[in-house]
């Protein structure tokens, strides 16, 4: 959008049981990629690629939904994205810079944060829809 006009609200999905991290992919990506199917499958890839190593399935994914940090990266790795660990999301400026970010709140739910032409939106999949912030406010959760 251009400056001095309301951006368009981005894609957003809510989501069922725990699937946050499913949903906070999806919503940071800007497109519903991810489904319940590719994170078993990842979570399968990750537990296979580490077996005698890190074999505690429950520490990964839940039935209810819930996804590891772990299982995370191998769906995004897996579906061919690159993650920039070198450079994390550390100041709204470096937001600017990517497609969008996750974040893990308290180790028990997974948000997004995406920039639709300046403006800032925080996606909750526990809230309605996506919630417009103000970049001091992404500088406090950062």
């Amino acid at each position: 959008a251009s400056k001095g006009r309301a951006a368009e609200l981005p894609l957003f999905q809510q989501q069922t049981g725990s699937e946050c991290g499913l949903t906070a992919l999806n919503n940071a990506l800007q497109e519903a990629r991810f489904t319940k199917e590719s994170m078993q499958a990842a979570a399968d890839a990750y537990l296979r690629a580490l077996e005698g190593i890190d074999e505690d399935r429950g520490e990964h994914i839940s039935d209810t939904g819930w996804y590891s940090v772990q299982v995370l990266y191998t769906a995004l790795f897996s579906a061919g994205c690159t993650l920039d660990i070198d450079n994390p999301i550390n100041t709204p400026a470096s937001l600017e810079n990517c497609i969008g970010c996750i974040q893990n709140w308290q180790n028990t739910h997974w948000v997004a944060y995406i920039m639709v032409g300046e403006e800032i939106f925080l996606c909750d999949s526990l809230k309605p829809r996506p919630e417009k912030i103000s970049a001091a406010a992404l500088a406090v959760t950062l």
